[in-house]
């Protein structure tokens, strides 16, 4: 229910990942060191980092493994 304030046991329900989108405007040996870069500044204020995928529309990148993971939470999360 969006309506009522969200409490801690609601958020451990709600897969949360990073997704690093237009991998593909940048040139492919920089995607890695870009990506790296933004998970070690995460990391100086998260303990663990969540699950990432790297994404292109141009080329449909990373929509596969997108989707499998929504279809996976589904029906790991679903009451």
């Amino acid at each position: 229910d969006w309506s009522s304030d969200v409490c801690s046991s609601d958020l451990m329900m709600c897969p949360f990942v990073i997704v690093f989108t237009k991998s593909d405007k940048i040139k492919l040996d920089l995607v890695s060191e870009k990506i790296k870069l933004y998970k070690d500044s995460l990391l100086s204020y998260w303990e663990d980092l969540p699950d990432t995928f790297v994404t292109s529309a141009w080329n449909s990148k990373g929509v596969d493994e997108i989707l499998e993971f929504v279809n996976q939470s589904i029906k790991k999360y679903t009451i």
